[in-house]
């Protein structure tokens, strides 16, 4: 079940679903379903929860929440960029911050 979320937040992120298709994701996990799900699913799912009510309570931004869903499912984002000559990609992943510098010659 914390896969069939993760598919949610991935595709909200995506623009796919809309920020109500993971609400009730959500509310299926935690309320409807809670006793056929696993710990990691309800752990996805409080903590989204909590995320999404600060978003919608305007504590936090879109780009802050999303960011923070991307963390919380394990996905990881990739932005390439070039300096000139030297293209570089960095991305996330699980709290941590990689890069990659191609040498081009």
């Amino acid at each position: 079940m914390d896969r069939l979320l993760r598919m949610f937040i991935q595709d909200y992120l995506a623009g796919n679903r809309t920020l109500a298709d993971v609400q009730g994701r959500i509310i299926d996990i935690t309320w409807d379903m809670v006793d056929e799900v696993g710990q990691d699913a309800l752990d996805l799912a409080r903590q989204a929860d909590l995320h999404i009510a600060e978003f919608t309570g305007g504590h936090i931004s879109e780009d802050v929440l999303k960011s923070t869903l991307r963390e919380l499912a394990g996905l990881t984002s990739v932005v390439i960029t070039s300096n000139g000559s030297q293209p570089a990609a960095k991305w996330r992943s699980q709290a941590q911050t990689h890069q990659l510098t191609w040498v081009c010659g």
